[in-house]
């Protein structure tokens, strides 16, 4: 499987597949998310990276969080808002509240 292009890209890592374990569990609980999700975990010995993805079990399978294991280094993201509205109607710098709405504010 090829990893994700800003991992490679910030690794400094050959654009190429890489040996993959896939690893699916349903029920799945994570500090990160506060309900039993499915994970999908996908660990890549050769770099050293762990990458599980937790979602929803139905469709749309909304992904809710995901965590990244390298070496000694964890990094983590949780979804904690989504509005679902027609991006390229939106996407002008006076639609700062929708930014504002998502937490995405400074």
């Amino acid at each position: 499987m090829i990893p994700g292009l800003h991992y490679i890209r910030l690794r400094h890592k050959a654009l190429r597949a890489y040996p993959v374990e896939v690893l699916r569990r349903t029920d799945a609980n994570s500090e990160l998310v506060d309900h039993p999700v499915t994970a999908l975990e996908l660990r890549y010995p050769a770099l050293g990276r762990t990458l599980t993805i937790y979602y929803e079990p139905r469709f749309p399978y909304v992904i809710q969080a995901w965590e990244e294991e390298v070496g000694p280094h964890r990094t983590t993201a949780v979804r904690t808002h989504a509005i679902i509205d027609d991006y390229w109607h939106h996407n002008a710098p006076d639609d700062g509240a929708y930014r504002h709405a998502l937490g995405l504010t400074q």
